[in-house]
């Protein structure tokens, strides 16, 4: 077990740990399985410059999500299991990226340095109807709690809720919204906001750079495979299709 410091972001400590846990064990090739945290565009070129494998969860909102954006809202594409309930689809994506390497400086520091490159990588969409639902209940109960909190300023300390919340300037008197220069801030719920989430309500997605040598047909098995074919690795993603 590796302790890093308080102020570290995940994404840094993926490389001491990939160090250690090769030199520990004796490993030469790993593949890392891990959530968004971890999943930033220099782990994936260290990985993939050292040789090893990722399959990593893969944010859809905001900017990080865009470029998968087109493909996630496109009806085309998608297979779904018998009663709807789930629908998934595979698309291959090529993206630059960087070789990454190491070289000892003069006073015995590592240097790192880069390449640009071209890579090639598999992305998994996928949609759970269960999950809709449980997304759209939470955000229900955040809404209720919003309109609560503008109506009484009970809560002052952060809440799930103030991702509803926004401030407007107002007039006290009538209501009416004016400009920032002329009167004072009153609190409203965000519903243009919860409106963009609801779009992806159920949503996920995973990111890998392994070459899949096989991939069943989702429709007809429990589980999504992609292997190695060189080190015959094998990774299952279990998913509930009927």
């Amino acid at each position: 077990m590796d302790i890093f410091r308080g102020n570290m972001s995940d994404s840094d400590t993926l490389k001491e740990n990939l160090d250690g846990f090769k030199k520990e064990y004796g490993v030469a090739r790993t593949v890392v399985v891990a959530d968004k945290g971890m999943n930033c565009s220099h782990n994936i070129d260290l990985l993939c410059s050292q040789g090893d494998g990722y399959v990593f969860s893969q944010v859809l909102k905001g900017t990080k999500g865009k470029r998968y954006q087109k493909e996630l809202f496109d009806p085309e594409g998608w297979m779904q299991n018998k009663d709807g309930s789930y629908k998934w689809k595979l698309i291959t994506e090529d993206y630059k990226g960087h070789d990454i390497s190491f070289e000892i400086g003069e006073n015995g520091e590592r240097i790192e340095t880069k390449k640009a490159v071209k890579r090639q990588r598999k992305i998994l969409l996928y949609w759970s109807k269960a999950d809709a639902e449980m997304a759209a209940k939470k955000r229900e109960e955040k809404l209720r709690r919003a309109e609560k909190s503008t109506k009484n300023n009970a809560y002052r300390i952060p809440h799930g809720k103030d991702r509803y919340v926004k401030e407007e300037t107002v007039m006290k008197e009538t209501g009416e919204v004016l400009d920032k220069e002329q009167v004072a801030k009153a609190t409203v719920v965000d519903k243009e906001k919860a409106e963009k989430d609801a779009k992806y309500d159920g949503y996920f997605a995973i990111i890998t750079g392994l070459n899949p040598c096989k991939a069943f047909h989702l429709g007809q098995c429990k589980d999504f495979l992609i292997c190695n074919c060189k080190t015959q690795v094998r990774f299952h993603f279990p998913l509930p299709f009927t």
